[in-house]
């Protein structure tokens, strides 16, 4: 027995002393002075770099220990993947496979294999319902995952690559979905595969490498003729129960800046009073707004407004006809409403401050997204001078 073991540790041994493991800078530096972190394999004579994804400025790398000297999080991974290489050495020396050199070749299939063949998917649907506390958020994250699954019924982490996503986003846009759509789905899934990453997952690509592109929506506005043509129609009483309760809250956003997530929590009560003070759904922090006369207005024109639930899907409804009816030319939905408050505001000679605190935006960069809108409409109108000479 003592002599099987001892030639068992031998065997053991010289399995091992053919392995070699180390983590290397990768020559490359990019644009932020930055080098990828790389796990460099020897077995056998034979080399192989595993790009870890993970970038690192070279005066933030131990180079005697091969870790980070200030992220224990990306050294917690790279202990991982030493971890799973030992899991593996292991493996294959005590399975059926001892009788086997171990090559390159079983060493890079048993690694990728060990962790990443189980379903993203299924990660996905995990994380998500234990990360996304936001309703709306939640309800985002589940379309993506929703369009992934009828996509490809399961997703292996071995079968995400770059050319995945080049067919994925080919696929997105036969469903119709327009350039921002595509590349916040395709954020959303790189927001997984990262924290799926610090989990300790290696990927078969590298994230840095996966450009999502813009997600900023097409920030519709109405000009400030549509917006009063429509205040007017409101007051004409010529519609529908239900259309006249939408075209209520749409007006009541073009008057306050409320999200349609803030408006459907509101009670009657709450606008009576002329302040609002509530916790922002999509921000979650706490808000103060005025409500002024305008707005009071459209409350007061419907006794029974805000004591009922309401469906942002038939507001958005509603609202299409609406506009198709009094030839409004733009697509009207429900957050148009807070773009058309913002620059109506700006027209109306309130200040980029303000507004800043209006919208309850954290930085003003945000805000000022709403001055360069407005400062397009402005170059546009040019044309004007068309009318003298062009009959």
């Amino acid at each position: 027995m003592q002599e099987t073991l001892r030639l068992f540790e031998i065997s053991y041994k010289t399995a091992y002393s053919k392995v070699k493991t180390s983590f290397i800078l990768h020559s490359h530096v990019n644009k932020k002075n930055e080098q990828q972190i790389l796990f460099n394999v020897h077995i056998s004579g034979t080399q192989k770099k595993i790009p870890t994804g993970f970038y690192i400025e070279k005066a933030k790398w131990d180079i005697k220990k091969q870790r980070c000297k200030d992220n224990p999080d990306i050294n917690l991974i790279l202990d991982n993947m030493i971890s799973k290489t030992t899991e593996i050495r292991t493996f294959f020396r005590l399975s059926k496979k001892q009788d086997q050199e171990m090559s390159m070749d079983n060493f890079l299939l048993e690694f990728f294999k060990k962790t990443p063949s189980y379903d993203f998917l299924s990660f996905f649907e995990s994380q998500m319902n234990k990360k996304v506390t936001n309703a709306n958020t939640l309800k985002k994250h589940k379309s993506v995952l929703k369009k992934l699954r009828e996509y490809c019924g399961k997703l292996p982490f071995t079968n995400i690559d770059l050319q995945f996503f080049t067919d994925y986003r080919h696929h997105l846009y036969t469903l119709g979905n327009n350039k921002t759509t595509r590349n916040s789905n395709i954020k959303i899934i790189k927001y997984y595969l990262l924290d799926a990453q610090k989990t300790g997952i290696i990927l078969n690509l590298n994230l840095s490498d996966l450009v999502v592109g813009s997600c900023a929506g097409n920030r519709t506005s109405l000009s400030v003729e549509d917006t009063q043509k429509l205040y007017k129609v409101f007051f004409l009483n010529v519609l529908t129960p239900s259309e006249q309760t939408s075209l209520a809250c749409f007006l009541i956003s073009c008057m306050t800046s409320l999200r349609i997530s803030d408006l459907k929590e509101r009670k009657r009560q709450d606008f009576l009073i002329g302040e609002l003070n509530f916790t922002a759904k999509k921000t979650l922090g706490f808000h103060q707004l005025k409500i002024n006369k305008a707005a009071l207005n459209i409350i007061l024109h419907i006794p029974e407004l805000f004591t009922k639930k309401i469906c942002e899907q038939v507001v958005n409804r509603d609202l299409k006809a609406i506009a198709n009816r009094f030839k409004i030319a733009k697509k009207i939905t429900m957050h148009v409403g807070r773009h058309t408050f913002a620059t109506n505001f700006l027209k109306a000679g309130g200040t980029v401050q303000d507004l800043q605190i209006i919208l309850d935006h954290s930085s003003l960069e945000t805000t000022m997204i709403y001055v360069h809108m407005d400062k397009e409409e402005s170059i546009s109108k040019v044309n004007i001078l068309d009318s003298f000479f062009i009959q």
